[in-house]
């Protein structure tokens, strides 16, 4: 038989063919596909390579009835900033679930970084006051340019404040958002960290990016930089007094530093005590303390659900 060429589905056409809505509308349905026990996909297989904390992510996902399975094979190089090249790279697989058969490729990148900001979005709307319209962004790469379009889906931002170790980055990423939203957006400092009632992380961090003290007593924040057990993005004793809201039990309590940490050091009181998405996402209220938190990690259902959209599977 003659080879058939995989169609390859590339970042413009991704975007093209996914909007933003849509990415939402699909994350709903896998967050409440993985609490109620429809997603497979095992713990993630994290590969550390080179140089610390770059690691090789490898992710199979399928879903009861679906025809399709996937498996994403990622690598989070966060050196790759300094080099002007993408911290996040690999490809995404598509296969028939019937015959094994590959159906598509698409560029991992860019599935990420929507179904991650997809997620916030969707958590930002159960969880933050219906007023909040002050974002503060702690990153300037791809993940953190999805949370910003992706949380102003949900609450239409007045002001936006960039937080960043690199300043240059920090002022290009200021410029680009400038140009897109006609708001204040400015390179983040105490003052607009203290008024902003949206928080959202994407770094790499290995410590707390601000204390309690710093932030509003009334506030939603996003955390979706971390993905190891010893890095952490915010400060631990903050959690012993917000909701806390996760995607995965199951992943949050191996991998998500922020957890694993409060969980040794008392903070939360047990893994079982977090509720996840997607069963806030099944219940008709949630009830909520000052400080709400949405932790994730990510899952590989994000990425099946994506494909499935894209492939005409929902």
């Amino acid at each position: 038989m003659p080879d058939v060429e995989i169609p390859h589905w590339d970042a413009e056409k991704i975007r093209a063919q996914l909007p933003l809505a849509a990415v939402i509308a699909a994350m709903r349905d896998a967050f409440l596909a993985l609490s109620d026990g429809r997603a497979q996909a095992p713990q993630r297989h994290s590969l550390p390579l080179l140089h610390a904390p770059a690691r090789m992510l490898v992710m199979p996902s399928y879903m009861q009835g679906s025809r399709i399975a996937c498996v994403k094979i990622v690598s989070i190089c966060p050196q790759n900033a300094a080099l002007g090249k993408a911290t996040i790279v690999g490809s995404l697989q598509a296969f028939d679930a019937s015959t094994g058969e590959m159906l598509a490729t698409f560029d991992a990148e860019t599935i990420t970084a929507l179904r991650t900001g997809a997620a916030s979005a969707l958590a930002t709307d159960l969880l933050a006051p219906a007023s909040a319209s002050r974002l503060a962004i702690f990153g300037c790469g791809a993940q953190a340019m999805s949370q910003v379009e992706a949380i102003h889906q949900v609450r239409p931002l007045s002001a936006l404040a960039v937080f960043g170790r690199d300043v240059e980055r920090v002022k290009t990423f200021c410029r680009q958002w400038t140009t897109r939203l006609s708001i204040p957006v400015l390179v983040g400092n105490a003052a607009s960290l203290k008024q902003a009632d949206l928080i959202a992380t994407a770094t790499t961090s290995a410590t707390p990016l601000f204390s309690r003290d710093d932030i509003a007593a009334r506030v939603h924040i996003n955390a979706i930089g971390s993905y190891t057990p010893d890095r952490y993005e915010l400060p631990l004793d903050m959690l012993a007094d917000a909701t806390v809201v996760v995607d995965s039990r199951a992943a949050s309590g191996v991998e998500a530093g922020e957890i694993v940490q409060a969980l040794q050091q008392g903070f939360i009181p047990a893994l079982q005590s977090l509720p996840e998405l997607g069963e806030l996402l099944a219940r008709t209220s949630v009830d909520k303390k000052s400080v709400t938190v949405f932790k994730s990690v990510g899952h590989a259902i994000q990425d099946l659900m994506c494909v499935r959209t894209l492939l005409g599977d929902a």
